[in-house]
């Protein structure tokens, strides 16, 4: 009993230091887990939210997508890491990689919901702005490109006004 509590514990202690949200729902949609890393993430004090639907977390336009999910869970699936966007108790939008996962009694039937997200907003901004920073490259580099082959042009229209002039007389308009 002892080992196995300090099991429990270690599990609790970890569940309660990540930075991650780690979140757990009935089967239905109905908050019963909070962890401190979920309201760093969201805003919303475990007090606040447990016993309320994930919903208020899910921008009205991706409630169908939530349905889908849940029912994948309910039939004993996993779901791996994908990326979402979610509402913080302030109404701003974040970013998050989301796994869910079911939670399952001693009897091995699915009781729960278990969801882990990870904001990434920050990190998809920087991608963004690498992806903006090598498009600019590449218009430099094209324009460089052209800026250099119309200089050479220029530079033979340039050479060959040189020699019809000097086959021109010095008053020739």
């Amino acid at each position: 009993l002892d080992r196995e509590r300090d099991d429990r514990f270690r599990l609790a202690s970890l569940v309660e230091g990540s930075d991650d949200a780690i979140v757990s729902a009935t089967l239905e949609g109905t908050i019963i887990s909070w962890n401190p890393g979920a309201e760093r993430l969201y805003g919303y004090p475990a007090h606040e939210i447990v016993g309320h639907d994930v919903s208020m977390l899910v921008p009205a336009e991706r409630t169908a997508d939530r349905h889908v999910l849940l029912d994948r869970v309910r039939s004993d699936e996993r779901i791996p890491a994908f990326d979402a966007v979610h509402r913080r108790k302030d109404g701003s939008a974040v970013t998050i990689s989301l796994s869910m996962s079911p939670i399952h009694d001693r009897h091995g039937q699915v009781v729960a919901v278990a969801g882990i997200a990870h904001d990434i907003t920050e990190t998809r901004r920087l991608e963004s702005n690498l992806r903006q920073s090598a498009k600019m490259e590449a218009v430099g580099r094209l324009a460089g490109g052209l800026a250099h082959d119309f200089n050479n042009m220029l530079t033979v229209i340039d050479g060959y006004s040189e020699l019809a002039l000097m086959k021109l007389a010095a008053d020739h308009p």
